[in-house]
């Protein structure tokens, strides 16, 4: 494991949007954290709806989340 040769704890970054492939990673060790960013760009809420039954972030990594009037999803 990451962590193990470096000894800090590993927070992944990008591309997740599976609560399944979220919970797999922690408690695999893989990873002490995951971020979510564009998936809550999105979807606000996407924490609720993960604890409600909700598996999978309607984000789609479109890139289109960030333009000159701001951050807000913008994709489909």
């Amino acid at each position: 494991m990451i962590e193990e040769a470096i000894n800090i704890p590993v927070i992944q970054v990008g591309g997740l949007r599976s609560k399944v492939l979220m919970e797999k990673m922690l408690a695999s060790g893989y990873a002490d954290i995951v971020s979510l960013c564009r998936p809550l760009i999105r979807e606000p809420d996407l924490v609720v709806k993960f604890r409600d039954g909700v598996h999978e972030a309607e984000c789609t990594s479109c890139n289109r989340c960030f333009d000159e009037s701001g951050i807000r999803c913008n994709g489909g």
